[in-house]
Parts: structure tokens; C-alpha cells; sequence
């Protein structure tokens, strides 16, 4: 594995200095596989890995950024969360486990965010969901064959990466149902469809109630963002019959086991037990609470308890803060663009990928790998999307200032009628081609 790791980590590296866009995908897409693959006395995902080689081309091309550090509304509200851990955790330190529960915080919430909201432009950007969606179909694959349990991972695993999966299906899917084609042309949005079915398979089979519940939250938020209930309604049909056959493809164990919630059972009693943990050391430091890193002693199934305990009452108010924001900048940012633009995507899907993750998170650990990496790339891409307008502004001031130039120095200009415009400035047709 070591071997792997020197020969891998240049490799990228180059790759990632030459095509950012192609670093991103493979963050994105192998979000999914989240098996320990690191060396050298690390536990790192691939995706981990793939972020970090990445980070280091972002730092060494900061200088020629034109956001440089920002990340928009979202400065802020993230900066003001990990300071309310840091004190926090001066009053408790925690060792070894605050240092790694920060470095995940920070390579989340920061690091995953400047990465997708500035290395790339827009309309570069909208092709990376494309690339989760052949690893989600093979890992639910996978979770059907081996049962939901492939080296040592559980449904909770799979079920918290085959929905927001699920969820850029979904969006893509309804995306591409703008377009005037005929039906037997259509082969992209019948690709999507079958993923979608696929997907959809795997993440009822798992029987991951909190993805499931997470799931329906993302498909209210992308019908809101696109306004289209009747589109939706459409979906429904189609999906209802798939799922109720899966559900009666299940034994009647395993239906018992999905809406069983009595204490008698092991998983119920743990979890009461996790939220009574989370209680007793919220309660005995309300304000700042028992110091970041406290979630690696227990089974941190709960993200408001688990904020709760670790930064206190001031530590939950920042973070819900965070979403706040974000979920205002998507409201107002959805007239930017009409639905049937294919950058519009990128709105709908991290809106509905950050709701998916918090709701999710309500039940099960939120910090876990796969999904939260898939739900903060997605913020960033919303923050990218976001940016439209000023990249417009920004390549106007430059056209104007060239004409200014060429007429004083009584040149021809610079900018004949028939220079085609960049694609950040165009905007894109029903059918995703330039109008």
C-alpha cells in the first residue's frame, strides 16, 4: 500500500495541476467508497486522499484566484463555528481525539467547500455530478450481492451514499426532461432513468431508515428549487410500483425490523443510551460543552446531541447557523437561472444534499465519511453557481476596458461582433446546448 501511495501521490498531483477538473471528480465520485485506504499510519478514504493532493494545488494556485480565501455568505457563519469549538476545547481538551475531530471539521467544512467552489469554472462544474453516478450504481450493486455488508461496512454506510446518489439522478434526470427531443433520441435521460432505478433499488434494500428519511427531504427541497410539483408527481408514479414490489420482496423480518422502534430491541436500547450520554455532558457544561472530539467515545448518532455535548448550547446555535445561511443564499439565488439550464443543477443539487445530510444526521453519526464529503462538495458547488452574476460583471468591466483601450490607441477592435462570448456569459438552451 505504501508502494501504491508514492507512485499514486505524483501521479495525481500532476493530473490534478493540468485538469482540476478531473481532480474533483474523483473526489466526488468515489465519495461512495468509504473503506480505509491510507498508509504510513493514516486511516484516510480514497476520496480523503484525492482532497488533500488536491488541496495542496489549490494553495499553490491561491495567488491567481480571484476569490482567494472567501466562501461567500458562508465566511462567516463556518469561521465562526470552529472558533466556538476551539474555546470549547481549551476549557476540555480532548487530545488526540479533538486534533482529528477538528482536521475532519475543517477538511469538510473549509477545505472541500474553496475546492469546489473555486477551482473550476461553472461550466465545468456541472459535469461533476455526472461522475457519482456509475460508482453509485456499482456500489449498490455491491450491497445487494454482499447483503449491505462489504468489508465490514453496514446499510448505514450504503444507505447514507446511495441517497444523496439517489438525489443528482433525481435532479439530472428532471434536468434533461427541459430538452424537446423525441423519446427514442433520448438515450442520456433514459441512462439517468435506470441509474435512478438502480440506485433507488439498492437504498430501499438497505433499510437505512435515516437515508431514507434524508432522501425525501432532498426531494422536497429540488421540488421547491425547481418548482415543479407536477414533474415530481410524475416521478412518484413511476417510482411507487418499483417500491412497493421491493417491499413486499422483503422478508417479514426484515419489514418488522424497518418500523420497529421498541426498546426491547439492541440498536433502540444503544441509541437511547447515546442520546442519555449526550444529555448528561451537554447538561454539565450547557454553554460550551465537554470539548471537541467527545463523538469519538460514543456512538455520536444524533448531530444535535453530539453538538450539544461537544460545543454546548453556543456550538449548536453557530452550526444551525451555517445551514441558515446557505439555505437563504439558495432561496435567493434560484431566479438566477431558469430550471432548464444545466447549470441550474448545481443549485438544486447541493440544496437538496445538504438537507438530505443534516436530516440524515438526525439519526445516524454525520461526521462519518461518504456522504458528508458528497454534501459539502455540493455546498461549494452552490457557492459557485451563486457567483454567476459577478463572473458576468467581471468578463463586462474586461470587455469594456479593452474597447476603451483599442479606441484610444486607435486600433481595431479587440473584440470583433462575432468573438464568441465565454460560457459563463452565454446562457445555455432547453436542450443544453449555447443559445
Amino acid at each position: 500500500m505504501q508502494i501504491f501511495a508514492l507512485i499514486y501521490a505524483p501521479l495525481f498531483l500532476l493530473m490534478a495541476s493540468r485538469r482540476p477538473l478531473w481532480a474533483l471528480i474523483l473526489i466526488f465520485a468515489l465519495a461512495p467508497l468509504q473503506f480505509n485506504v491510507g498508509g504510513f499510519g493514516l486511516a484516510f478514504s480514497m476520496a480523503e486522499v484525492n482532497l488533500l493532493l488536491t488541496s495542496i494545488i489549490w494553495v499553490l494556485r491561491l495567488r491567481h484566484s480571484r476569490y482567494g480565501l472567501s466562501m461567500g455568505p458562508l465566511t462567516q457563519p463556518i469561521i465562526g463555528y470552529l472558533l466556538v469549538c476551539a474555546l470549547g476545547s481549551l476549557v476540555a481538551w480532548r487530545g488526540s481525539d479533538a486534533v482529528v475531530s477538528f482536521i475532519q471539521m475543517i477538511l469538510y467544512t473549509v477545505v472541500t467547500v474553496l475546492l469546489f467552489s473555486t477551482m473550476v469554472p461553472v461550466d465545468e462544474l456541472r459535469l461533476v455530478p455526472y461522475s457519482l453516478l456509475p460508482v453509485a450504481v456499482l456500489w449498490s450493486l455491491i450491497g445487494i450481492a454482499t447483503k449491505f455488508s462489504f468489508m465490514a461496512l453496514g446499510k448505514n454506510a450504503f444507505g447514507g451514499t446511495l441517497a444523496p446518489a439517489f438525489l443528482v439522478a433525481l435532479d439530472l434526470w428532471m434536468s434533461k426532461g427541459y430538452a424537446r427531443r423525441p423519446l427514442n433520441k433520448d438515450w442520456g435521460r433514459h441512462a439517468l432513468l435506470a441509474a435512478m432505478f438502480l440506485i433507488a433499488t439498492g437504498l430501499v434494500l438497505s433499510l437505512s431508515r435515516g437515508a431514507w428519511i434524508g432522501t425525501l427531504g432532498g426531494i422536497f427541497m429540488i421540488t421547491m428549487m425547481r418548482r415543479a410539483s407536477v414533474k415530481m408527481a410524475k416521478v412518484a408514479i413511476l417510482i411507487f410500483p418499483v417500491l412497493i414490489l421491493l417491499w413486499q420482496s422483503l422478508p417479514q423480518r426484515d419489514q418488522e425490523y424497518t418500523f420497529g422502534f421498541g426498546t426491547n430491541r439492541p440498536n433502540i436500547r444503544a441509541r437511547y443510551r447515546s442520546v442519555k450520554l449526550a444529555e448528561d455532558n451537554f447538561l454539565a457544561n450547557p454553554f460550551l460543552g465537554a470539548g471537541v472530539g467527545f463523538r469519538k467515545n460514543y456512538d455520536a448518532t444524533n448531530v444535535v446531541w453530539s453538538t450539544l455535548a461537544e460545543s454546548g448550547l453556543v456550538g449548536l446555535l453557530a452550526f444551525a447557523w451555517i445551514y441558515v445561511v446557505f439555505f437563504r443564499l439558495c432561496w435567493r439565488s434560484r431566479r438566477l437561472l431558469p430550471p432548464s439550464d444545466p447549470r441550474f443543477s448545481l443549485l438544486s443539487i447541493g440544496c437538496a444534499l445538504m438537507t438530505c445530510k443534516i436530516l440524515h444526521g438526525m439519526v445516524d453519526q454525520y461526521w462519518g465519511r461518504g456522504s458528508i464529503t458528497l454534501a459539502w462538495g455540493a455546498a461549494g458547488m452552490t457557492l459557485a453557481y451563486c457567483r454567476i452574476p459577478l463572473e458576468v460583471r467581471a468578463r463586462q468591466i474586461y470587455e469594456a476596458r479593452l474597447r476603451r483601450f483599442s479606441k484610444s490607441m486607435n486600433l481595431p477592435s479587440a473584440l470583433p461582433s462575432n468573438t464568441p462570448q465565454t460560457m459563463a456569459t452565454v446562457p445555455f438552451s432547453s436542450d443544453g446546448a449555447h443559445s
